[in-house]
């Protein structure tokens, strides 16, 4: 079912699109998009896991040669902090991309922080996560690897909370250079759902990024390209959903998502 719901908000996002341009890309989002759709229905073979992803060793069987496609659009652009989860043969298989029908956005409320830096305000505790959204400009750039099952392991122990869904994803380089037959591939990510996971809600409105996690996030796609940064600026949401983290304050904090006293 939530295979059709987004093959469905992808197709509605297109007949959208010509009244939705706003970046430099959206002309190769148009040439792009009207090659994507048709791929579409290869996503109906691939399930989501619901959290706590107790299945997800039967996703290596979707893979040749068991390695299964992981797109990661927050920490996991940083090679460093996906070293912590990942072999060096997945991190040698890291490349940029570019998925669809998505808004990154700042609204899980991660439970621990401390490793990322000293002296945080209290206010920040937000991560980061995806949501389906019916506008074809919410495509957010972010990187693949190829991972084992031992590697997967890992990585739904670190992403707690977190639904493990399909995605179609093609190239960061189909996607700048305009490719009007970009290759497909699916690629499963980390998405935590807006409702009870074990009796535990994992996102929130409330919170603003913690600051060490966003710049981890920055520095690892500036080491892609200062164009891949450029666009992660440009699709990363605070919680709100409305205001880019780029025009965020994170220095005072600035008021912006809710009058609730931490």
């Amino acid at each position: 079912m939530y295979n059709l719901f987004i093959i469905l908000i992808i197709l509605f996002s297109h007949s959208l699109f010509a009244n939705s341009l706003s970046s430099p890309y959206d002309a190769n989002k148009e040439v792009i998009m009207d090659n994507i759709v048709p791929h579409l229905s290869k996503m109906a073979k691939y399930p989501v896991l619901k959290y706590p992803n107790s299945d997800f060793h039967s996703l290596k069987e979707l893979y040749p040669k068991d390695k299964i496609l992981i797109f990661g659009y927050g920490s996991l652009i940083n090679s460093q902090s996906a070293s912590r989860s990942v072999s060096a043969e997945a991190l040698e298989s890291m490349r940029p991309v570019v998925t669809f029908g998505m808004k990154r956005i700042f609204n899980y409320k991660a439970r621990q922080t401390a490793h990322w830096g000293a002296d945080q305000n209290e206010k920040e505790k937000a991560m980061l996560n995806i949501t389906p959204t019916p506008t074809i400009n919410s495509m957010i750039n972010g990187v693949v690897m190829e991972v084992t099952a031992e590697d997967l392991a890992k990585l739904v122990d670190r992403e707690k909370g977190y639904d493990l869904v399909p995605l179609i994803v093609i190239s960061w380089e189909d996607f700048v250079s305009g490719n009007p037959e970009p290759k497909t591939e699916i690629a499963y990510s980390f998405i935590a759902p807006t409702e009870l996971r074990q009796n535990i809600l994992y996102t929130s409105t409330s919170f603003y990024p913690v600051r060490g996690y966003l710049h981890a996030v920055r520095e690892g796609a500036q080491t892609l390209s200062d164009e891949f940064l450029d666009f992660l600026n440009e699709t990363t949401y605070m919680a709100d959903g409305t205001t880019l983290v780029k025009d965020w304050d994170e220095e005072t904090f600035t008021d912006l998502l809710c009058d609730k006293k931490y």
